[in-house]
C-alpha cells in the first residue's frame, strides 16, 4: 500500500538559498522532515520507500508563501496521510510528472571512458516521456502531451540535472504497472524530487 502526505513549510530566504539551489541539501531536508527512519541507514529514501515532489508558490495547486512537499511512502507519515490507488483499466486521467531529461554520452571514444550528460532534444524528450509513461501502464496520445522547456537544476560542479515537466491526458491500460509507478516513481533523480507521478481522474 502507498501513502501520500502533504507537508508545508514557509518559503524563507534561507530555504531559497540552500535547499532550492543544492539538491543534496534538498534530499537531506526531506529526510529530516519525514523523520521516519527507525534505524541508521545509508539510503533512507529507498529504505522508507519515499518519493517526493517539491511545489513552490505559483505551481499547480500551491498558493501563499509556502513550500508544498508531497511525499509518497510505504507507511503513513502522520494522521493526515491518505492512501493512493491506481484507477481501473480504461479510466481517463490527467498526468503530471517532472522527469530528468538527459542522456549520458562518452567524452571520448568507446563506451568505458568518462561520460557527461547532455540534455535530450525535443524529439528525444517526447519519445523518452512516452516510453516511461507507457511502462507506467498509461496510454498517451502524443498530440495531448505538453512538454515544458528544459531547465537546469542544482549547482554546477555538484549534483545537477536537466529536467522537463510533462503534462498530458492518458488512459490507464495496465493497473498493476501504474500501481508500481505511483509507489516508486519513474525515471531518474528520485532522491532529489523528480519522477513522482501525479494523476487526477
Amino acid at each position: 500500500m502507498t501513502f501520500q502526505t502533504t507537508l508545508e513549510f514557509p518559503l524563507t530566504v534561507e530555504f531559497a538559498n540552500t535547499q532550492l539551489t543544492d539538491l543534496g541539501e534538498l534530499h537531506r531536508f526531506v529526510m529530516a522532515a519525514t523523520e521516519r527512519t527507525p534505524f541508521p541507514s545509508q539510503s533512507p529514501r529507498s529504505d522508507l520507500g519515499l518519493t517526493f515532489h517539491l511545489g513552490l508558490p505559483g505551481d499547480d495547486g500551491v498558493g501563499g508563501n509556502l513550500v508544498n512537499l508531497l511525499v509518497r511512502s510505504a507507511a503513513p507519515l502522520n494522521d493526515a496521510s491518505t492512501t493512493v490507488t491506481a484507477p481501473a483499466n480504461g479510466t481517463p486521467v490527467r498526468v503530471r510528472v517532472t522527469l530528468v531529461a538527459e542522456k549520458r554520452v562518452s567524452r571520448g571514444t568507446g563506451h568505458r571512458g568518462p561520460q557527461h550528460a547532455r540534455p535530450l532534444t525535443d524529439p528525444e524528450a517526447i519519445e523518452f516521456a512516452l516510453r516511461h509513461l507507457s511502462d507506467a501502464g498509461l496510454h498517451v496520445d502524443q498530440t495531448n502531451m505538453r512538454l515544458s522547456d528544459q531547465r537546469k537544476v542544482g549547482r554546477k560542479g555538484a549534483i545537477n540535472f536537466t529536467i522537463r515537466e510533462v503534462v498530458t491526458q492518458a488512459t490507464v491500460n495496465d493497473q498493476p504497472s501504474l500501481t508500481l509507478a505511483l509507489e516508486r516513481g519513474i525515471g531518474r533523480g528520485l532522491n532529489y524530487g523528480f519522477g513522482l507521478l501525479k494523476i487526477e481522474t
